[in-house]
């Protein structure tokens, strides 16, 4: 991701093992949250999991809206690869 271009960088800069809290507002719950790996594994937690970050990858979230059910997409957040 070219930094200057987006104008932001969504790399997670975590290592070892590692509480993972999701908080939202009122207005979305979580429906899914998703751990993505090197070797391909996918490992489902909820949030307050503690789990072993290395060699993740990824992290995914998915939420579904209070107010009209409506579920969003999967939000990926991707492991930081190099130094800013």
């Amino acid at each position: 991701m070219d930094i200057k271009k987006n104008g932001y960088d969504d790399g997670l800069k975590i290592s070892g093992k590692k509480k993972i809290t999701v908080k939202t507002n009122k207005d979305y719950k979580i429906t899914e949250i998703q751990i993505y790996y090197k070797n391909g594994d996918v490992k489902k937690i909820k949030s307050g999991d503690t789990i072993n970050t290395k060699n993740m990858t990824a992290m995914a979230i998915q939420l579904v809206s209070t107010k009209d059910k409506h579920v969003t997409p999967f939000v990926y957040l991707y492991v930081q690869k190099r130094k800013l």
